[in-house]
C-alpha cells in the first residue's frame, strides 16, 4: 500500500492511477476490521485517495460513488490522524 500511495502522490500518475479503478478496489479493504494492523492500512488507503482526488472533482466523485464518505466521516469524527 505504501508503494501505491507513492505512486499516486505523483501528479503524472495518478490520472493513469485512476482510472484504473483503483477505486473500487482499495475502498472495499477499509470494511475489513480484524487485524491488528488496520489503522495502517486504513491510513494509507485514505492518504492514496487524499492524493487521487486532491486536483480532480471528477476523481472525488468517482471516489465518493465507491464509498468513500462513510470512512471519511469516521475519520474526521474519530480525529484519526492520517
Amino acid at each position: 500500500l505504501t508503494f501505491i500511495k507513492n505512486v499516486s502522490m505523483e501528479i503524472n500518475t495518478s490520472s493513469l492511477f485512476a482510472q484504473s479503478d483503483v477505486f473500487p478496489t482499495l475502498i472495499p479493504i477499509l470494511r475489513r476490521k480484524q487485524e491488528a494492523y488496520d489503522k495502517d492500512i486504513e491510513s494509507q488507503i485514505i492518504q492514496c485517495m487524499y492524493y487521487l482526488c486532491r486536483l480532480s472533482r471528477k476523481r472525488q466523485e468517482k471516489a465518493a460513488k465507491a464509498g468513500l464518505v462513510p470512512y471519511l466521516q469516521r475519520c474526521v469524527s474519530e480525529g484519526a490522524l492520517v
